[in-house]
């Protein structure tokens, strides 16, 4: 009778769950999603490919390899447990940048520090710390299609040239064009270093264009 009652008390609990669930199907969620743990200088492919990464300690990249130190165009979201530094310098195409967000990216933030550096000391050379690309006019109103959100505890952007010939195209740490969008929860810090002896023709700081 023990048993029998137990079963009794089983179906109710199913049909309770059946009522509550009206498709009949209940997925239990056993686990969050596994991030994708970075602990050393040698795992590089959160530069290119979307995903949710964790960074083990204290991470220091540095890139002189193409335009961007990391480049955002699917949703990515970087979880940070001490600090990240992210360099691009001496772009191979005569622009470096740190972080690069484009159309249809998203860039989530969180933790504690980052640190997003385009340096470039090559003659007529220009540097972003970050980039926001967007593809539209911005108006508040929705999601812009190109998005950065900081949720962790400092930020840190820098744009440095050093040239001793003339300096031309826009230097700056933030670089917000169209629709693009950055937003700051914690501290932030942005820096622009211009050094150079010759001409310096067009540097903007901290600029967006609509």
């Amino acid at each position: 009778m023990k048993n029998k009652d137990l079963s009794k008390k089983v179906l109710l609990s199913l049909l309770a769950i059946s009522c509550a669930y009206p498709c009949g199907i209940l997925a239990f969620k056993t686990a969050e999603a596994t991030d994708i743990i970075i602990s050393s200088g040698n795992d590089t492919d959160w530069r290119n490919d979307a995903g949710i990464y964790e960074f083990k300690d204290d991470q220091n990249f540095v890139f002189s390899d193409g335009e961007t130190g990391v480049k955002i165009t699917d949703n990515s979201e970087f979880y940070i447990n001490k600090s990240l530094d992210i360099k691009l310098e001496n772009s191979t195409t005569g622009s470096s940048i740190g972080a690069l967000v484009k159309s249809s990216g998203a860039f989530v933030v969180k933790g504690n520090e980052i640190h997003l550096t385009g340096e470039d000391s090559k003659k007529g050379g220009s540097a972003n710390g970050l980039q926001l690309y967007g593809t539209g006019q911005y108006d508040g109103s929705g999601t812009s299609s190109a998005y950065a959100k900081f949720n962790n505890k400092e930020t840190y952007i820098s744009a440095i040239v050093n040239s001793s010939g003339s300096i031309s195209g826009g230097s700056s740490a933030l670089n917000v064009q169209h629709d693009g969008e950055a937003v700051f929860d914690g501290n932030a810090y942005l820096n622009t270093q211009i050094n150079g002896t010759g001409e310096t023709r067009f540097v903007k700081d901290n600029f967006c264009e609509i």
